[in-house]
């Protein structure tokens, strides 16, 4: 079995050795060879009006619903139709049009064939079409047909654009201009590379194809080297055409191509008739009067008057701008009439319009930027369309305006180049830009803005080269010529499409390529980004089956970004440098009917942050940090502390004892001037201790003393003094002291007041012949030992004087261990052991 299909009646039709057909009621037909048909039927479908088509050696097309013991033959098709190799596979795509395969290729039939012509159209090498891989046959919700081929698929679009070169009749492919004559004809004037002297032709569309006659122009004319309007088929039927050395040249009506290379010119008119020599824009208007650009005169602007059968030329007093000689264009480049009758002519910087017998020029002041006029066009609404060279697309609502105002659009806009070259229209109303780029379609939904563009370039069928002749002819078809080529695009009513879809194609990760899926992600998750791999590039795809679709696409990075980026074409995204963090990557497609994807493709990352960015760490630095902090108040409090210790002690060493020896002065002052006796004695020995007492103090405070080096002097010094004048020997040590060890100053004055009040005690009441001092540092300690050899005392009886108790206080002020040690008769040893870092504690 070959072929099966069930019909809309619920017949079954069966290929297998010949054609079966299975009633529902269970009846069953075979047909074959006596019926008209192949031997082996290979391929059965049912079209949209019920009936069957049968392929084979030959293509077979059924009535619908044959009754039983009929066939129902309608048609037979074969290679005199145009069928090449028979019909192996048969579809239908949802526009009506019927497609079959063979191992020869992909052909079409055409409905509503002419007498002579054949049915069947075959595509092969020259459409650039596999000729014998075609495997199935399918269209899309676009409506486009694809081929399932062996090498993979193939797509035609259902309204692309179709190219033409020399195979297709043409005599010469740069296309100069594109026009029709007075019988709605089309014909395409096509020139070589090297236009000034190559043979130009005109080429007639016939339906099919073109068929070329060369532009014969009597020696030694020359044909015009321009392009856009260069010749036209006036009303009459005349043929009016430019030359670069014989003016406006005026031929008779003709009728047939072939007449054109034998029939010379009915009028050249040239300097002497007002004109010039090199004529390169022709254009009729509504009146049947026709005007010619030439590089004559100041201007290069001429009319011809058809009342009067003069011709005109313009000059700078009627208010033409002047040729300027630094413009690529010097004379007009364009004309166009608008409903009123207004002729619009263009030119390099300059717009004028004449109306009335009137020129009004419009220019850079009224917004024409970057001006060079390549085209102008007054589309069905009336409003008048200006292609300006580099300055983009503009439009005019109301050219009838005494100063109308003039709207841009650029690449700003949504257009693809800014440098806009010829403008047509479809009969929907529907701009076509023609660019450096391609071609750009507006959709003016509203008189204020276009709300959707598409691009149409060479990957939809334009042909290659730059396009610079737009036309749209009586079948609504629009041509364009470029300068290698020649397309056509049948447009079509925009149908509703769907949403485009959109896919994430590629990930890398720090320049490491990621797996995905071939076919690409609609959604990714869970990827953990290490410290420091926090380059991040994604790339997207959209999907649009519609011909000149361009998709655009928005993304948006949660976590960083605010809202969607604007629309772009590009199809990847780099994040060089991401901080630590949650991210979700959001990527859509828009269409050029502003539709955006139903379902964003989405990627959820997360980068994690380094050791010193955990939360853990950054914890514990804070806690570290607010601990210093605490400390270094701690520091500072007790620092403050001790300071406002250290100028209580001077106050009230200050006050006890000098305050008291400077009073003891005085009253022994007074009671010396009463009696008149010596006190003096007294008094200088008063004045003495005195100024020991101011000497112990500022010794004290001065900070050129913080070392044990100056104390140990201090107290070799005093004791010396002190003990000598007693006749007591003294053994003084002072081990580990030759460096500069720092001692605080607090530290070493109530050091030196234990030692002094012990020296003093010793010299007083002990008797001793001996004293031994030693004075030691040792692992951060101050060790101090003063021994003598006197009758010592009884330590568990409580002491009469005040000495003991003041050594006691002054060492539990600096922290420091006392331990005295006495028995009768066997001498005294005090030791004391203090640390080098202590600090004064305050009184209670």
């Amino acid at each position: 079995m070959t072929a099966l299909l069930e019909d809309r009646t619920g017949t079954l039709w069966i290929a297998s050795g010949g054609l079966y057909r299975r009633w529902p009621d269970g009846r069953t037909e075979r047909y074959d060879g006596r019926w008209g048909l192949p031997a082996g039927p290979v391929a059965l479908i049912e079209d949209a009006e019920g009936k069957v088509w049968i392929g084979g050696d030959d293509l077979y097309r059924l009535a619908p619903g044959p009754a039983p013991g009929r066939l129902g033959m309608e048609r037979r098709y074969t290679s005199a139709d145009g069928l090449r190799r028979g019909a192996a596979i048969l579809f239908q795509t949802s526009d009506g049009r019927l497609w079959i395969a063979s191992l020869a290729g992909l052909s079409q039939l055409l409905p509503g064939a002419g007498p002579g012509e054949r049915p069947i159209i075959a595509y092969g090498p020259t459409d650039r079409l596999a000729v014998d891989s075609i495997q199935s046959l399918g269209d899309d919700r676009e409506g486009n047909l694809w081929l399932g081929c062996t090498f993979g698929a193939m797509k035609i679009a259902r309204n692309a654009l179709i190219s033409y070169d020399r195979t297709d009749g043409l005599g010469d492919t740069r296309v100069a201009s594109i026009l029709e004559n007075h019988a709605r004809e089309m014909f395409v004037i096509t020139t070589g590379a090297a236009a000034l002297g190559a043979t130009p032709y005109l080429n007639r569309w016939d339906g099919r194809r073109f068929v070329a006659a060369p532009i014969q122009l009597p020696k030694p004319l020359t044909f015009t080297d321009g392009w856009n309007q260069i010749a036209i088929f006036d009303h009459a039927g005349e043929w009016w055409t430019g030359t670069t050395n014989g003016g406006l040249c005026r031929y008779p009506r003709i009728e047939g191509l072939a007449a054109l290379a034998h029939r010379s010119p009915k009028a050249c008119y040239t300097t002497g008739d007002g004109s010039a020599q090199d004529v390169s824009r022709v254009f009729e208007d509504s009146r049947g009067d026709i005007w010619a650009s030439t590089d004559g005169g100041d201007t290069g602007l001429v009319r011809w008057d058809r009342a009067s059968g003069v011709l005109r030329r313009y000059s700078v007093a009627d208010g033409v701008p002047a040729r300027r000689p630094d413009a690529q264009y010097r004379s007009p480049s364009a004309f166009r009439e608008d409903r009123t009758g207004a002729v619009w002519i263009g030119s390099s910087h300059w717009l004028a319009r004449y109306r009335q017998g009137r020129f009004t020029v419009f220019g850079e002041s009224d917004g024409l930027r970057d001006l060079f006029v390549a085209d102008l066009h007054v589309d069905h609404a009336g409003r008048l369309w200006i292609a300006g060279g580099l300055g983009g697309l503009y439009r005019v609502d109301d050219p009838a305006e005494e100063r109308p105002r003039f709207r841009a659009y650029t690449t700003a806009q949504g257009l693809s180049g800014d440098r806009v070259l010829c403008v047509t229209e479809d009969r929907w109303g529907r701009i076509y830009a023609c660019t450096g780029r391609g071609i750009d379609r507006l959709d003016l939904e509203s008189p204020a803005d276009p709300v959707r563009i598409r691009h149409y370039t060479i990957a939809d069928g334009l042909a290659m080269g730059t396009p610079q002749e737009a036309f749209c002819d009586r079948n609504g078809t629009l041509w364009f010529g470029t300068s290698q080529g020649l397309s056509s695009l049948v447009p079509e009513a925009d149908i509703q499409r769907l949403p485009p879809p959109v896919l994430v194609s590629g990930l890398q990760i720090q320049g490491v390529r990621q797996r995905l899926s071939e076919l690409g992600e609609t959604e990714m998750s869970g990827l953990r980004l290490a410290p420091g791999r926090n380059q991040v590039q994604i790339e997207f795809v959209g999907l649009g089956f519609a011909s000149g679709e361009n998709l655009r696409y928005q993304s948006k990075l949660e976590g960083a970004d605010a809202d969607w980026s604007a629309p772009t074409d590009q199809r990847s995204v780099n994040y060089a440098s991401l901080a630590p963090g949650q991210y979700r990557f959001l990527v859509r497609a828009l269409n050029s009917s502003g539709q955006s994807s139903a379902q964003p493709a989405t990627v959820a990352f997360t980068v994690l942050a380094p050791v010193w960015r955990q939360w853990w760490f950054l914890s514990f630095c804070g806690a570290a940090l607010a601990g210093a902090i605490y400390s270094l108040y701690r520091y500072q409090l007790a620092h403050a502390l001790a300071l406002e210790r250290m100028r209580t002690r001077i106050a009230t060493d200050l006050h006890d004892d000098i305050g008291s020896s400077l009073s003891q002065i005085a009253i022994m002052s007074e009671v010396a001037n009463r009696s008149g006796a010596g006190s003096t004695a007294e008094i200088a020995t008063l004045s003495r201790d005195l100024v020991d007492a101011m000497s112990e103090i500022v010794w004290a405070i001065n900070p050129r003393h913080d070392h044990l080096s100056s104390l140990v002097h201090r107290m070799r010094r005093f004791a010396g003094d002190t003990l000598e004048a007693c006749d007591i020997q003294m053994h003084f040590s002072a081990e580990g002291l030759d460096r500069e060890i720092h001692a605080a100053a607090d530290v070493r004055r109530q050091l030196f007041l234990i030692f002094k009040e012990a020296i003093t005690n010793i010299a007083r009441h002990s008797h001793a012949r001996n004293v031994t001092v030693a004075l030691e540092a040792r692992s951060g300690m101050l060790n101090l030992s003063l021994q003598d050899d006197g009758r010592g005392f009884d330590t568990s009886r409580p002491s009469e004087g005040n000495g003991l108790a003041s050594i006691r206080e002054r060492a539990h002020k600096i922290g420091g261990r006392l331990l005295v040690e006495s028995r009768r008769d066997q001498g005294t040893t005090i030791s004391i052991a203090v640390s080098l870092a202590a600090r004064v504690i305050a009184p209670r």
